[in-house]
């Protein structure tokens, strides 16, 4: 699937999408559509956010109750400090 170039998963009832599930198409990927989906914007999809200004992103979360209705292109690395892979050791 090289030349997969958009997904639309608008709809369809997910909570999460995980990174892996596009595989090596994620770099060439132009349009990712989750809109109408029941997002929990934790740290299972923080990986969004690098995506943000490269391609069309759509979708909003609904939980936690701190990021609920923010759209996925207005999330940013900070609604994810909690999350293990962005805390540094000093």
């Amino acid at each position: 699937m090289p030349d997969l170039r958009s997904v639309d998963l608008s709809k369809n009832h997910l909570s999460a999408v995980s990174e892996t599930v596009f595989g090596s198409v994620n770099n060439h990927l132009g349009d990712l559509s989750l809109s109408g989906n029941p997002l929990i914007c934790n740290c299972n999809i923080s990986w969004i956010v690098p995506l943000q200004g490269h391609r069309y992103l759509d979708g909003y979360c609904t939980e936690p109750e701190s990021l609920k209705e923010r759209s996925l292109v207005t999330l940013r690395n900070g609604d994810f400090k909690f999350c293990k892979e962005n805390v540094t050791e000093t």
